[in-house]
């Protein structure tokens, strides 16, 4: 192929980001899923992770693929969180059209979905012991360190970090109902 050769232009991966598609890839999916909450954002993250991996490997050898798939995946992740902290939000304009011929119904379910959520809440702390229900709601709601849980309640931070494992594994186990009922 020569310089000018119009197929230049149709860039195909070169074989060190093909081979490390297919060595490391099931991999990098594992690596990923604990990571991220659905399998659309794996599948998704993995592919930018790799897009990224043959866009750099175009300009420079890569000497270690697969400790530098895995930065490139660190990476991703972080910033996946980021945005998700930051609440970039989607809008479907269907369910945005809906909202609006039924606003009053679906402000009034809305609003009974989270009275049922918080009523179950309450009940699962109620079920749990005194200690529990303290250390859970200072961390949680409070947002207070295990440092200053302990201090507040006169116990080591070993056992705040013990007692509120408990609680929220309780709270795992059988976590609250967020959708609405069905009537």
């Amino acid at each position: 192929m020569t310089a000018n050769d119009p197929t230049r232009s149709i860039r195909t991966p070169p074989d060190s980001a093909r081979l490390a598609l297919q060595q490391y890839g099931p991999a990098l999916h594992r690596y990923l899923r604990p990571r991220l909450r659905s399998p659309e954002d794996v599948r998704d993250l993995a592919q930018e992770v790799f897009m990224r991996f043959w866009q750099i490997s175009q300009r420079e050898p890569i000497r270690n693929p697969q400790a530098f798939l895995y930065r490139l995946a660190s990476n991703f992740v972080y910033e996946f969180r980021m945005r998700e902290k930051r609440g970039l939000v989607t809008c479907d304009s269907e369910l945005a059209d809906l909202a609006n011929e039924n606003g009053a119904d679906v402000w009034r379910n809305e609003l009974e979905t989270r009275a049922i959520c918080a009523e179950q809440i309450e009940r699962k702390l109620r079920a749990m012991p005194r200690l529990w229900q303290a250390i859970l709601i200072m961390n949680k709601r409070e947002g207070l360190s295990a440092e200053e849980i302990s201090r507040r309640l006169g116990i080591s931070k070993k056992t705040v970090y013990i007692y509120l494992g408990y609680a929220i594994a309780q709270f795992r186990t059988n976590p609250p109902q967020t959708g609405a009922r069905s009537s």
